[in-house]
């Protein structure tokens, strides 16, 4: 999606203070923010940062999120990044003093999930090729919310070779839930159509083998979830009562080895509707921890 104005200029005002604090490159942070508001419509209504992970005189960490508002106040569309850096050690013979971008999370969540398939990942492609890049994870609070939805559109256009193949054939491609282990490139790669769970044997599709991709192989931590073996039960019980599949009948593609905003209203408050123009907020927190707000 194209950049709005607004959010053009909230990255030319972000980019001066966050990556100066991090000591990453101003470049390689503004190809990294330019990326992140390639995925932000236009209907965003903020774009606050925080800082994180205070060590010596820099921070460790930056998260900025973004969300839109439905007309009766709700939270809409909703975007939060995680971006961690690393810095050259004492002593390492390093060619750049400067940190870099090792890692982002993102967590998506969108009203339409449609919306999904017109994304701009295309944007990421220099910064997840960046050598000290291990991955970009696509990440779902709970399963019972959007984000989830979100993050199984986005797999089962992976799974169909129609977005991010690229981050897939580097490896740096990763799913999972927040609390769990991720799903990583390999997996992906390689995940069976074909499961036998209590003597009895299904063949899953591309929805199916994305939602089995996104289930943690042990119980997660919260209590909502189920496990991938929890699910093929789940599956052969469905069909054995004669219950519509979920979405979808095709198969992944071969390959050389063998895919509610209650949540997300907790961990992000949503900007005060009255506020007009862009404003920029510092200040240091207990912990390691400096916000700044950008409002558009």
């Amino acid at each position: 999606m194209a950049l709005s104005d607004q959010a053009a200029l909230a990255a030319d005002i972000l980019a001066v203070g966050p990556s100066r604090r991090m000591g990453v490159d101003d470049r390689a942070w503004d190809a990294t923010l330019q990326a992140l508001f390639a995925l932000v419509p236009n209907t965003f209504e903020a774009a606050p940062v925080s800082l994180h992970d205070w060590n010596g005189s820099m921070f460790g960490t930056a998260i900025i999120s973004g969300h839109s508002c439905n007309q009766d106040g709700s939270m809409g569309d909703y975007l939060r990044a995680k971006i961690e850096v690393c810095r050259p050690s004492v002593g390492q013979d390093a060619g750049s003093p400067f940190a870099h971008v090792e890692s982002i999370a993102l967590q998506l969540s969108f009203e339409d999930v449609e919306a999904v398939d017109a994304l701009d990942w295309d944007a990421f492609r220099a910064v997840v090729d960046s050598p000290p890049m291990h991955y970009l994870r696509i990440h779902y609070f709970q399963q019972r919310n959007k984000d989830f939805q979100t993050a199984k559109r986005i797999l089962c256009s992976v799974l169909r070779r129609t977005q991010l193949t690229w981050a897939l054939e580097s490896d740096k491609l990763q799913f999972g839930c927040h609390l769990s282990d991720p799903t990583t490139s390999a997996d992906i790669s390689s995940v069976p159509a074909e499961h036998t769970i209590d003597d009895t044997t299904i063949t899953l599709d591309i929805a199916e083998q994305a939602e089995w991709l996104l289930r943690p192989v042990r119980p997660p931590f919260l209590a909502d979830g189920t496990t991938r073996e929890e699910y093929l039960r789940q599956l052969v019980a469905a069909r054995a009562s004669g219950a519509p599949a979920d979405s979808g009948s095709d198969v992944a593609p071969p390959t050389a080895g063998n895919t509610q905003h209650t949540a997300l209203e907790q961990t992000h408050e949503v900007a005060d509707d009255s506020a007009q123009g862009l404003r920029v907020h510092e200040g240091v927190g207990g912990g390691g921890e400096e916000d700044l707000a950008t409002e558009t």
